[in-house]
């Protein structure tokens, strides 16, 4: 009979705590600590799928809008390509995004005058001069692709490979914005 009393009292403990951990980035670090000690893993889950205090979602923001304003004054790593690291998880996003498609977790877009300039073929020169006869075919068909891949120079070197080789200029364009889109 003790034994189980022990038990009984670990596992609200350990409720206990789990809830207190989810609730504290929610500002109810209260709530979960009750929650989980009196009702174990569903006093959790109840938790979990409750909505932050003001206070918690707004120091969220303000905790995202540095990150944010950081990287739009400093260096905006993998801005050249339209995209960004997530203040969040850190996986690339788009820059405009507004939601991480990896975590899911709400980011501010960049602003307009961080976002990168439309690409011109003069930024890709040595790739014009390595491939002179499909450059122009592939620049026509890359103009209209978005977004660019990280590594536009990768993807438009391919491209001009493919087409010297006999490929169409859209199915090799098409082909090596997709393949290099995620490095």
């Amino acid at each position: 009979m003790a034994a189980l009393i022990w038990i009984l009292i670990f596992w609200a403990v350990v409720g206990a705590l789990l809830g207190l951990a989810i609730g504290s980035g929610k500002g109810r670090s209260g709530e979960g600590f009750f929650l989980g000690l009196f009702f174990g893993l569903i006093g959790c889950l109840i938790v979990a799928v409750m909505q932050p205090t003001p206070e918690a979602e707004a120091e969220r923001m303000s905790l995202v809008n540095n990150v944010v304003n950081a990287q739009a004054g400093g260096s905006l790593q993998g801005a050249e390509s339209g995209s960004r690291p997530c203040p969040w998880c850190a996986e690339t996003i788009k820059s405009a995004a507004i939601v991480c498609r990896f975590c899911g977790r709400d980011v501010v877009p960049l602003p307009e005058s961080a976002m990168p300039a439309s690409p011109s073929p003069s930024d890709y020169e040595s790739v014009r001069i390595a491939h002179p006869a499909s450059f122009d075919q592939v620049w026509d068909v890359a103009i209209g692709i978005s977004p660019w891949p990280p590594t536009p120079s990768k993807a438009l070197s391919a491209a001009c490979r493919d087409v010297d080789l006999g490929v169409s200029a859209s199915d090799a364009t098409r082909r090596a914005f997709h393949r290099f889109q995620n490095i």
